[in-house]
């Protein structure tokens, strides 16, 4: 799989390419254009925004090459930036930032009530090879050492390694949370003035 984030619209797009061996999941009301070789259907795999949105646009769908390259098209569910995840750890995702992930993958839901918007859920994605996400404005990644916390609002967090530990802060809003590591969060940009950093 070749792909290429075009960052000449507002929002990104993000432009791939499959080989006959190749098949991912994306949503499916993301999908701008792609060329008629290649396969749809809807995957199996739901995620928890399917269970929220009972419409079917909203569903994952799985596209796979038909013996020969084809081309397709995303526009994301956020008007923002999209960011490839490069980790081999096991992630935990809010459903809506998914753009792209290989097929192969394990998705589940969390079973974590994490966040108060009821219309934000956690996915846990793990044994991927291929992973993008989406946020508002760019997306800045941070990799927490062993001991290090930060405190977010949970409105401006993507998402999380399996190995960072989260904890909601009572003296805070019901919104906040403190994360410490060892391990990667992904922010919108715009978030970070909304976030401080501490040390036990």
């Amino acid at each position: 799989m070749n792909y290429q984030i075009d960052e000449s619209y507002t929002s990104d797009l993000l432009n791939v390419s499959l080989d006959n061996t190749d098949s991912i999941l994306t949503q499916r009301h993301s999908v701008i254009t792609k060329t008629h070789n290649l396969n749809e259907q809807i995957s199996n795999k739901k995620t928890l925004w399917d269970i929220a949105i009972e419409n079917e646009k909203y569903k994952l769908t799985k596209i796979s090459a038909d013996n020969e390259r084809g081309v397709i098209t995303i526009s994301p569910y956020r008007n923002g930036k999209i960011k490839e995840i490069t980790t081999n750890k096991q992630i935990l995702i809010e459903a809506t930032s998914l753009v792209l992930v290989n097929s192969e993958c394990d998705i589940q839901y969390s079973k974590k009530e994490f966040y108060i918007n009821k219309n934000l859920n956690l996915l846990i994605i793990d044994n991927f090879n291929s992973l993008f996400i989406n946020g508002y404005d760019d997306i800045i990644e941070i990799e927490l050492d062993e001991n290090q916390r930060t405190i977010i609002n949970e409105n401006y967090l993507i998402g999380f390694e399996e190995s960072v530990e989260t904890q909601k802060i009572a003296k805070h809003p019901d919104s906040t949370h403190a994360l410490s590591g060892p391990g990667k969060i992904y922010l919108h940009t715009q978030n970070i003035l909304n976030s401080k950093y501490l040390e036990d």
